[in-house]
């Protein structure tokens, strides 16, 4: 999903992509499985996610900092039944906030 924004004159796109490295399905994860989150964006800029799991708003915490081509790649494992459920998270780069969701669920 990505989503055009403007910013003092200039056009730049907040995409963001989470993949399963084990499946390739991105929206289903099981408890052992590996996954990558790709966020493209301006350069150099803060990341922020807003997460919730199964209706419960978990707030909001610094995620890394866009590099110069604009990307911060995160990678980890579903690794506990904390992570079972549903989620819905959402983004900020740059103080702009994605105008989708990244919705997936985890399974035990």
């Amino acid at each position: 999903m990505t989503h055009t924004f403007a910013t003092a004159g200039v056009a730049a796109a907040i995409a963001v992509t989470l993949q399963n490295l084990k499946t390739g399905n991105p929206s289903t994860f099981h408890i052992g499985e590996s996954w990558q989150l790709t966020i493209t964006g301006p350069p150099n800029k803060a990341v922020y996610i807003h997460a919730m799991q199964n209706g419960a708003d978990l707030g909001s915490s610094f995620l890394g900092t866009t590099n110069a081509s604009g990307t911060l790649n995160v990678f980890g494992t579903m690794s506990s039944d904390a992570q079972l459920g549903s989620w819905v998270e959402t983004y900020t780069v740059g103080g702009v906030q994605w105008s989708n969701q990244l919705t997936f669920s985890v399974l035990p």
